[in-house]
C-alpha cells in the first residue's frame, strides 16, 4: 500500500487574524481543527505542518506533527518544492486550515476516487462548480446571451478551492505543483467549498461552525 503526506502549510500572521492559522475557531484554533479532521484519514498518512512560525512550530512539536520548516519569503512555488523535498511518502494530500467546513468523511471520499480514478487522471483536486453567466473580459464563457438559458441548464464552470489536493509525489516534483496536467474534479457543496480569505469571512465561518457540527452530527 502506498504511503500519504499530509502537508498542511500554515501561516503565523495573515489577513484574516493576528494569529492566522492559530486564530480561534470555536474552542480550539484553526490549524488545531484541521488537525483533527485530518487526523481522522484511516490511510498510512504522515502529517506535515509547513511553516515560518516559531509559534505554529511549537504547535506542532506538542502535538507530535512533523515540521517543515521554510523561509517566510518563499513563493509558492518555492514553497512547494521545499516541502516536497522534505517528505518521503509516495503520495501528498495539500489541505489548509482556511477551509474548516472539509471533514474527514470528505477526505476519505476524494483519497478513495483518486486510488480509483483510471489513468486519464494524474491528480485530484476539490472545485465548487458555479452555475452563474460568465463572462471572461467581453465574452460569454458558458452561455449565449440571446438564448435566455435557466442557471439550471447552464454549463458550470469551476473554482478551485484549497481544499484538498492530491498528487503523486514523482509527479508533484516533477511539475512543482500539487495540481497535475489533468485533475480530476472532485466537487464541493457551498459549505465545504468555503475558504477563509478576510476578517469577513473568519466571522462568517465561526457563525456556521454550529450548522456544520450538527450537519455532521446527522451524517454520521
Amino acid at each position: 500500500m502506498n504511503s500519504l503526506a499530509i502537508i498542511i502549510p500554515a501561516l503565523g500572521k495573515n489577513e484574516y487574524h493576528e494569529k492566522g492559522d492559530l486564530a480561534p475557531f470555536g474552542d480550539v484554533s484553526l490549524l488545531q481543527w484541521k488537525l483533527s479532521q485530518v487526523e481522522k484519514i484511516d490511510y498510512p498518512k504522515t502529517i506535515y505542518i509547513s511553516t515560518s512560525s516559531d509559534e505554529i512550530a511549537a504547535f506542532a512539536d506538542k502535538e507530535n506533527v512533523q515540521v517543515i520548516r521554510r523561509n517566510p519569503d518563499l513563493s509558492l512555488k518555492d514553497m512547494i518544492s521545499h516541502s516536497l523535498e522534505q517528505v518521503e511518502e509516495d503520495l501528498v494530500l495539500w489541505t489548509h486550515a482556511t477551509s474548516p467546513f472539509i471533514g474527514s468523511r470528505i477526505y476519505q471520499t476524494c483519497l478513495k476516487s483518486f486510488l480509483n480514478m483510471t489513468a486519464e487522471n494524474d491528480s485530484l483536486l476539490t472545485v465548487f462548480p458555479i452555475k452563474e453567466y460568465v463572462f471572461h473580459e467581453s465574452s460569454p464563457i458558458n452561455f449565449e446571451p440571446q438564448k435566455h438559458l435557466s442557471r439550471r441548464s447552464i454549463t458550470p464552470v469551476y473554482s478551485v478551492t484549497n481544499g484538498c489536493f492530491i498528487i503523486p509525489r514523482e509527479k508533484a516534483v516533477s511539475l512543482q505543483s500539487y495540481i497535475g496536467n489533468n485533475p480530476l474534479f472532485y466537487e464541493l457543496d457551498k459549505l465545504a467549498a468555503m475558504e477563509i480569505k478576510d476578517v469577513q469571512d473568519m466571522t462568517i465561518a465561526n457563525d456556521l461552525l454550529a450548522l456544520y457540527i450538527r450537519n455532521d452530527v446527522v451524517d454520521s
